[in-house]
């Protein structure tokens, strides 16, 4: 019972993780290139390395969660 409903929602889990995983690098790209344009026009100082740095890292966060829900799938 539990085996059966744990393979009817893994397919869907895995794939919201995968698309949070692609929105968190959208987003953080995004947020990365205007901020990088943002100090072009006033010559402020803005850690835009390390903002791009930080959503990568939490996007790579979903992909591990994304690849273990792939591997309990393939172990049942």
């Amino acid at each position: 019972m539990l085996e059966n409903l744990i393979e009817t929602a893994l397919p869907t889990i895995i794939a919201i993780l995968e698309i949070m995983g692609i929105f968190v690098v959208v987003v953080s790209a995004t947020g990365a290139f205007i901020r990088y344009l943002k100090g072009l026009v006033t010559h402020s100082g803005s850690d835009v390395k390390f903002a791009l740095a930080n959503g990568l890292a939490i996007s790579l966060e979903f992909k591990m969660a994304f690849a273990c829900a792939v591997i309990i799938s393939h172990s049942l």
